[in-house]
């Protein structure tokens, strides 16, 4: 299976990896001028900004300032669908609600009738039912969970519950704006993100399905495209899972389709491994969705290409989906060694998020053989099993609980 993974890579490709990878195992003695002469060795180039903005290709600067890498956004790409660079000092709410798509959670506490139904959904005010956090506008001490400032979006998380085990309060952001690609139309996503190095959090950047009217909440389909869960074990500061969660029809086999791997992915758990630390700088994270597949990136390096289908279990269409972007903190898998409540408060930084619309191909895996590659008998990892319903309908009464300041929430784990 390995040689059949190497094989996989173009040569250029593999050539700007591992001048890549040299340049970043040496960055404190490595000169610009000495990354300039190994990239052009390799036959690239240098435009772009320090900053890394992309225009419609060539080459540019990644956020570590190491070396080079061609913008990973294939040409086609030229308009921009959906964006928010995060400037003034307020939240665009005309561009995002700060609940996830699903039913259950108190009242919004900016209402916003554009971000809820009156079947009840748009209200869930947690990712997973095993967080120990809750997602709000403001703590329970009055302060605002998103801050923006200085070109940035700062989800804050604080630990000012008054709860034993839902301790934490949280931002999130769902878009307004929806995606749904079909055989005309892709999607090229790209967020710079500056994710917290401490023990517990829980990063996240995710696809769901949105609201369509007043229907029952739909579960799967979902596009992990980066989760960044911190618990010291095998999800560590330089590991990330990227994947389509394949419960049913979301593949022909019913279970998870790799066809493309970086050498630095474990294809069985969806989870790659940078060569250095992921946390507390920024990382460009970007992925290509068409009707048909997804190919993710890290860094501008292509670490992972699988087929995905956008349907329900039982092969329906799938209301089309919305982008969501929180901090989430603990539970039973980024909290299964603790959480650093020394280093909380914390955040996840974001610079901008962008996505443009492509012709329908899926253009970065253009020329791979898309056969799956065989990772073995398929289930997710027991400590993700452990983390309970994964997205769950609205609760029924006796599943609530009064709270001392008033509102609501779900009752915690057994």
């Amino acid at each position: 299976m390995s040689f059949r993974l190497e094989m996989l890579h173009p040569m250029t490709s593999r050539l700007h990896l591992l001048v890549y990878r040299l340049a970043r195992s040496f960055r404190p003695t490595l000169t610009p001028c000495v990354a300039s002469l190994l990239l052009a060795a390799c036959g690239g180039g240098s435009s772009g900004g320090s900053d890394g903005s992309t225009g419609t290709g060539g080459e540019v600067a990644i956020s570590s300032g190491a070396v080079a890498l061609p913008d990973p956004r294939p040409a086609g790409y030229t308009r921009i669908v959906f964006s928010d660079d995060f400037e003034g000092s307020e939240l665009d709410r005309g561009r995002w609600c700060t609940r996830m798509p699903f039913g259950g959670g108190p009242p919004l506490q900016v209402a916003d009738a554009d971000c809820t139904t009156l079947s009840g959904l748009g209200y869930l005010d947690f990712g997973d039912e095993s967080e120990q956090q809750r997602f709000r506008d403001f703590n329970t001490s009055g302060e605002p969970l998103h801050v923006v400032s200085e070109g940035t979006i700062k989800l804050r998380a604080t630990r000012t519950r008054d709860d034993p085990y839902l301790a934490y309060e949280a931002g999130a952001l769902r878009s307004k704006r929806t995606f749904v690609p079909d055989g005309s139309r892709s999607y090229f996503f790209e967020i710079r993100a500056r994710l917290p190095n401490v023990l517990g959090s829980w990063p996240v950047g995710v696809l769901f399905p949105g609201i369509a009217g007043e229907t029952t909440p739909q579960w799967p389909p979902e596009i992990d495209f980066f989760e960044g869960a911190l618990n010291g074990d095998y999800e560590n500061a330089t590991s990330l899972i990227l994947h389509g969660q394949v419960y049913g029809a979301q593949t022909a086999s019913g279970k998870p389709e790799w066809f493309f791997a970086d050498p630095g992915f474990d294809l069985r758990w969806s989870t790659y491994f940078s060569p250095s630390s992921l946390r507390e700088r920024w990382v460009d994270l970007a992925f290509e969705w068409a009707a048909d597949g997804l190919c993710y990136f890290v860094d501008r390096v292509r670490v992972g290409c699988e087929n995905y289908r956008w349907l329900t279990n039982d092969g329906s269409a799938a209301n089309p989906a919305i982008l969501a972007l929180y901090l989430a903190i603990g539970g039973a898998w980024a909290g299964r060694n603790g959480i650093d409540d020394a280093n909380i408060p914390t955040q996840l930084e974001i610079d901008h998020v962008r996505v443009y619309e492509g012709d329908g191909t899926l253009a970065t895996a253009a020329g791979l053989d898309r056969t799956p590659v065989d990772t073995g008998p398929f289930r997710y990892p027991a400590a993700r099993q452990a983390r309970g319903v994964r997205r769950p309908p609205a609760p029924r009464a006796d599943e609530w609980i009064d709270t001392a300041g008033g509102g609501c929430c779900r009752r915690p784990m057994p």
